[in-house]
């Protein structure tokens, strides 16, 4: 298996971490994960990448290049920039568009009686 081209350096408790965790996660996107509370050499290559401050998620792409607390359409634009999502096929994934027939009327029952009236929408 491929290993992953992007690190994403952030904290469990970060909810912009979690976010973009869960958009990569989303898009099929493999990366790494460094949690900076529990990896010193993580939490100094954070603070080395944002002059000193700790500022997270910092998510490191192959080309060295980096993101800064991103949205996730900064995310999404990075990642079709440099190819690095790596979509696999699955039998949840669907493709295409589902078209629902349009109804111009709705059947009702009525309480009192078994049978149907029709009603124009």
């Amino acid at each position: 298996m491929e290993q992953p081209k992007i690190t994403v350096y952030g904290a469990p408790w970060c909810p912009d971490c979690r976010r973009s965790k869960q958009f990569l996660g989303e898009q099929r996107i493999r990366y790494n994960w460094v949690d900076i509370d529990e990896d010193e050499e993580g939490r100094r290559r954070v603070q080395e990448l944002n002059d000193g401050k700790q500022i997270i998620p910092t998510i490191m792409f192959e080309d060295g290049s980096i993101l800064v607390e991103p949205s996730n359409a900064d995310l999404a634009a990075k990642s079709a920039l440099d190819g690095s999502t790596s979509i696999e096929p699955s039998s949840k994934m669907m493709v295409g568009m589902i078209c629902l027939p349009s109804f111009n009327s709705w059947t009702r029952l009525r309480p009192s009686s078994s049978s149907s009236i029709s009603t124009q929408l």
